[in-house]
């Protein structure tokens, strides 16, 4: 429907984009520390490991071959564009991961 609509008023389709959580690891052991400080941050007792499974949908969490193959699966399903929030702002290390090991992998897709 909305694509019928931008070919009916003469304009570019919009850029399906979503925003959603994100929490990547080099390795497992790194990623499960992760999601436990952000657990702790957001109040939410429980299991790291449980944390993703019950997230893993609606989520980027992974390790780096994980968060690669995840932002794969996005993109067959017609997402053009994402925004990744990062919620544990203290971790610049993530954020570097993210540029440096995870957008080069997507981007050679592309």
């Amino acid at each position: 429907a909305v694509i019928q609509a931008c070919d009916e008023a003469g304009r570019e389709p919009l850029v399906f984009s979503i925003m959603t959580g994100c929490v990547v690891g080099a390795d497992r052991a790194e990623l499960l520390h992760r999601v436990g400080r952000l657990m702790k941050r957001m109040r939410v007792d429980g299991d790291p490991e449980e944390f993703i499974r019950e997230r893993g949908d609606v989520m980027v969490l992974g390790t780096l071959e994980e968060a690669d193959a995840r932002l794969r699966e996005l993109e067959e399903a017609g997402v053009e564009r994402i925004f990744l929030q990062h919620l544990a702002h203290d971790d610049v290390e993530m954020v570097r991961l993210l540029g440096a090991e995870v957008a080069p992998r997507v981007a050679s897709s592309t």
